[in-house]
């Protein structure tokens, strides 16, 4: 099936009878999202997109209902960062099998680590994470590194409706709290 997203949204898919491989590809074929084995038994989805040209494919073939959710956020670029707590020494990226996250960043070497899932979620949101972990080379808080997250991912051409779904993708996947979430809403309005 294929569909048209035209602003970021949150999309919902639901299968007729459970999929054991799902996947989402542009319209290069390049995967956008993909769940395949690991316990892959679900009827139901929830993908957050960025505009774009979709298709949806699943094993076996199931019928499907798609629904999208509109987020509007208005106020974005007008972001204002705290004062820098710190400054650790400068970023390397490295792949760790092990990790159990996307990835994590490691304040004393200045290193951030990814792992095997940061490769299973979307570009968009790999890019929201990537500055979270920056941010961890200037702030220790969780908060503070997602408000510039959302900065540097705005000032990158994202809009604000895109920042808040990569963290709340961000925090579905890895069992954050939702106060994360709760207060970039807040600071993006």
């Amino acid at each position: 099936m294929d569909i048209r997203i035209n602003t970021p949204s949150d999309v919902s898919v639901e299968f007729d009878t459970p999929v054991s491989h799902f996947a989402v590809v542009d319209k290069g074929g390049h995967i956008y999202y993909d769940k395949n084995g690991q316990g892959c038994t679900s009827a139901k989805f929830k993908i957050n997109c960025g505009p774009i040209n979709l298709r949806l494919i699943s094993t076996p073939q199931a019928g499907i209902k798609v629904r999208t959710s509109r987020l509007t956020i208005h106020k974005g670029a007008a972001l204002v960062l705290p004062p820098f707590e710190h400054n650790y020494p400068a970023h390397l990226k490295v792949f760790d099998k092990n990790l159990k996250g996307p990835a994590a960043y490691i304040p004393a070497k200045g290193i951030i680590y990814t792992g095997p899932a940061f490769f299973g979620i979307p570009l968009w949101i790999r890019k929201f994470v990537l500055f979270h972990e920056l941010g961890h080379q200037y702030y220790v808080d969780e908060i503070k590194a997602d408000t510039y997250a959302a900065k540097k991912y705005l000032q990158a051409g994202g809009t604000p409706e895109g920042a808040y779904l990569a963290l709340s993708d961000y925090l579905r996947h890895s069992g954050h709290k939702a106060e994360r979430l709760k207060n970039l809403k807040k600071i993006l309005e």
